[in-house]
This record gives structure tokens, C-alpha cells and sequence, in this order.
């Protein structure tokens, strides 16, 4: 990484606190809001693929028109999605808060952490190597070995 000492945010809505509260400062802030491919947003009936810069309303509505378009369809994990982010803050944190960083964050009153969990989700990492163009991916199970401490994946 070019600037380790940078911090990569979505909504800053988690870096924010940091900074005001925890006292930490970041002299560089990275924001992937603009890369297509992480603000995907894919619901059929076997899965939910959100990118990690996908906001949790966006999600919240995606989820909801399958839902509705897509009666008798094998819904519980969406449904559970809808139902717990009714309860999460308000729709200006919602509006910018992305998954990606709910699930960073490794936060342990992280509302979506269960139902990932739960559902046997996995987390899709990417990674550039040298020159090449082509990124190395794998796929991580969110599961108990997925946080490795407190606040630490």
C-alpha cells in the first residue's frame, strides 16, 4: 500500500467518532465510492451480493423490491436484513453508511455482523500485484474466525 498511514472510508460515519471522540487522526483519507464494482447490488433467490461501498438504504431498497416483486421466494436473510435495518440509526447515517465498513469495523454492536454470520456469508477481497491488471481475489466466510479480536478482522 502507497500510504499506510491512510484510513479507507465510505461514509466516515465510524471515522468520524474515531476522530472526535477516540482522538485518533488520519492524514489521508481514501474513498471508493466511486469504483462501480463496489457499489453492486445483485438479489435473486439463492443470494444478495452488495459491494462494500453499497450504502445500507440502497441495500434496504434492493432487498425490499425483491421482496415485493418476488412473492413466495425464499426471503428470511433479506427479510432479517429489512427488519434489523429499520432499527439501525436514521436515514442520514443509512444514506451514507456502507456495508463494507459495517462489516470492517468489526464492531461488536455491528447489527448486520449476526445475520451474515448466521446466513453463511462470505466477504469478497480483491487485491493488485505489481503491474498486473488483474486483481487476486478470495473469498472470506464471515464466521467466528472472521473477526480475529476486538475490532479486528
Amino acid at each position: 500500500m502507497n500510504h499506510p498511514e491512510s484510513k479507507v472510508i465510505t461514509g466516515n460515519t465510524e471515522c468520524g467518532v474515531e476522530t472526535k471522540f477516540g482522538g485518533r487522526f488520519y492524514p489521508k483519507l481514501i474513498s471508493p465510492v466511486a469504483v462501480p464494482e463496489l457499489n453492486v447490488i445483485r438479489i435473486n433467490e439463492s443470494r444478495i451480493v452488495a459491494g462494500a461501498a453499497a450504502t445500507l438504504n440502497e441495500i434496504d431498497a434492493e432487498i425490499r423490491k425483491f421482496i415485493k416483486t418476488s412473492p413466495g421466494a425464499r426471503n428470511q436473510v433479506g427479510e432479517a436484513i429489512v427488519e434489523i435495518l429499520r432499527w439501525f440509526a436514521g436515514d442520514q447515517i443509512r444514506n451514507v453508511s456502507a456495508i463494507g465498513g459495517n462489516l470492517m469495523t468489526a464492531s461488536p454492536i455491528s447489527d448486520l455482523t449476526p445475520i451474515l454470520m448466521a446466513a453463511g456469508a462470505t466477504a469478497k477481497f480483491a487485491k493488485f500485484n505489481g503491474e498486473s491488471q488483474i486483481p487476486e481475489t478470495s473469498c472470506v466466510p464471515i464466521d467466528a474466525t472472521f473477526f480475529t479480536g476486538y475490532r479486528k478482522t
